[in-house]
C-alpha cells in the first residue's frame, strides 16, 4: 500500500491543473498489485523511493482511465463535505462525467506530479 499526494495537468502550454489531493486534505492510496485502473501510475510509483518527489507525464492512450478515476475521487470528497451532496449526472451531455472541465478531457496527454 502506498500512500501519496499528487497534481495532475493537462500537458498544454498552461500546465492547466485538473486535480490537487492537498485541496482534499487526504493523500490518495494504492494498493500495489490489485489491477489499479491506471497501470502506467503503478508503474510509476513503483520505481519511486520513499519521499521522492516526481513529475510524469502520459501519452493519451495511458490516460484514458483517469477521467473516471477523477470522477470517483470528487464524488467521495465532495460527499465527505456534505453527506447529503448530490452528484451530478449530467451537465455536457449524456455521456457526461457530471464535471464539465472531464468532459472536455479526453484525448488529451496528463502529467502527474506524485
Amino acid at each position: 500500500k502506498v500512500l501519496f499526494h499528487f497534481r495532475t495537468y493537462i500537458n498544454n502550454d498552461n500546465k492547466t491543473l485538473v486535480d490537487d489531493t492537498r485541496k482534499w486534505n487526504e493523500p490518495f492510496e494504492l494498493i500495489i498489485g490489485h489491477s489499479f485502473q491506471l497501470e502506467v501510475w503503478e508503474d510509476a510509483v513503483k520505481s519511486m523511493r520513499p519521499g521522492e518527489r516526481a513529475m510524469f507525464y502520459c501519452i493519451p492512450e495511458k490516460c484514458i482511465g483517469y477521467i473516471k478515476l477523477s470522477k470517483t475521487l470528487r464524488d467521495l470528497e465532495k460527499k465527505k463535505k456534505n453527506k447529503d451532496a448530490v452528484v451530478m449526472k449530467s451537465c455536457c451531455g449524456t455521456q457526461s462525467t457530471g464535471y464539465c472541465d472531464l468532459d472536455k478531457l479526453t484525448g488529451e496527454s496528463f502529467g502527474f506530479r506524485v
